[in-house]
């Protein structure tokens, strides 16, 4: 792939690959690694035409960014995964570093805004991804009979929204894994609050049912 990314964000996604590579050796894979940086090479390339990734962001993109959607792994292998449901996925987080990682499960994107929905596809044929669908929808709008053990969600709404917007595709025993804002859980009734730390950036994640009492 040609080498069109900066040098700071070169030197930045490398910082991260060696780092994370030692504290989790399950994702050494150099496969993983490269599709990353490939997603890496087409964001860049589309930041240049529409607003992506804000522009302060763009250099420290891995340790800023993509580090929050590797660090949700553990949290989705942890109960059944092989559907997932992403919800406002816009520049690909979660959604496109997770379906690198897990490449078995087949994942549902949902951006309502057509250009990113664009992006989106063009990510998914760049890198060859297979069992990956945009949907180009509001999920509160989405007419489907998919249904995801797993829904995520990145800095979208808060999770009782979320879950109010999904709830006609939950699994029986589906999960929304998703970023939290300084209200935690709110009124959720099965959840749980997850802390994650990486070279010095936090972030709040909720774990919670999709099936319980709404």
């Amino acid at each position: 792939m040609k080498n069109d990314i900066s040098q700071k964000l070169e030197m930045d996604f490398l910082q991260l690959k060696e780092s994370w590579i030692f504290d989790d050796p399950c994702l050494g894979e150099e496969k993983i690694w490269g599709d990353l940086r490939g997603y890496i090479h087409i964001l860049y390339s589309w930041s240049k035409k529409m607003n992506l990734v804000g522009l302060n962001d763009m250099d420290v993109f891995a340790t800023k960014h993509l580090w929050r959607a590797l660090a949700m792994l553990p949290q989705i292998q942890s109960v059944s995964h092989q559907t997932i449901i992403d919800v406002g996925s816009g520049a690909g987080l979660p959604a496109i570093p997770l379906k690198i990682c897990l490449p078995n499960s087949h994942f549902y994107l949902l951006e309502s805004r057509r250009k990113r929905a664009n992006f989106l596809r063009e990510v998914i044929r760049g890198l060859g991804l297979k069992n990956i669908d945009v949907i180009n929808e509001r999920a509160e709008d989405w007419n489907d009979d998919v249904v995801g053990d797993i829904v995520t969600a990145r800095a979208v709404a808060n999770p009782v929204e979320i879950r109010s917007w999904v709830r006609g595709h939950a699994a029986s025993s589906g999960w929304l894994v998703c970023t939290l804002e300084k209200n935690g859980l709110g009124d959720v009734e099965i959840g749980k609050e997850v802390h994650c730390e990486w070279g010095g950036e936090t972030m709040r994640l909720g774990v919670i049912s999709l099936t319980c009492e709404q």
